[in-house]
């Protein structure tokens, strides 16, 4: 019985110590995680990370991450400015366009988006529930949306301040854009779905 407790104990404080040690990867389009980082080169990183109970090795292409924070409290900024390669910002300036992601993926909830979906997909699907129309339905409110510039209140913005910084305010409407267009997408097939039902209840109904 000591012996199993130990051994059990010794496992625990293990993984404790690994979650604990964690490295934070931050990437360029604004997402971050922890992982043990062990390995990083020019072309790839290679890093650890638990997965269902177990430790698994991923790898990722080092153009993809932004920076590398250690546990022990040292950082590596993986990016560097090259037109060449499509990075025109610098890396003060890369910084505050991520920081602008960040925000907008916290902050932004673009519920407009898909309410407006719903409504257009409800309608469409109702409406077309009998034609091979009623396919489209779902991705029109997307594809008219993605055309429309989204409008951002700087006041419900976390940093208004930065919100005055182009490169800030460039990755949080980033962002933003894509979160409308996938609520869009989401509100729209809801709605396209419902409608299409609603279309065939009330024709039963009629019966």
């Amino acid at each position: 019985m000591p012996l199993r407790f130990f051994c059990l104990l010794f496992i625990c404080l293990l993984t404790t110590g690994i979650a604990v040690s964690q490295d934070l990867v931050t990437m360029l389009n604004g997402r971050s995680f922890d992982a043990k980082v062990i390995d990083t080169s020019i072309v790839e990183v290679k890093y650890e990370r638990w997965k269902r109970g177990k430790l698994k090795q991923y790898e990722v292409d080092a153009s993809k991450i932004f920076e590398i924070e250690f546990a022990d409290g040292t950082s590596k900024i993986l990016y560097k400015k090259d037109s060449m390669a499509g990075n025109f910002l610098s890396v003060a300036e890369m910084q505050f366009y991520i920081l602008g992601e960040q925000d907008a993926y916290k902050y932004f909830k673009g519920g407009d988006a898909a309410i407006t979906g719903f409504i257009i997909g409800i309608s469409g699907g109702y409406l077309f529930a009998d034609l091979f129309l009623v396919m489209l339905v779902p991705v029109i409110p997307p594809s008219v949306l993605a055309l429309m510039p989204t409008n951002i209140n700087p006041k419900k913005v976390p940093n208004p301040v930065y919100f005055k910084n182009e490169n800030y305010r460039h990755g949080y409407t980033r962002v933003a854009n894509q979160k409308k267009v996938l609520g869009a997408l989401k509100g729209g097939l809801a709605g396209a779905l419902t409608g299409f039902a609603a279309f065939y209840v009330a024709a039963s109904l009629n019966r």
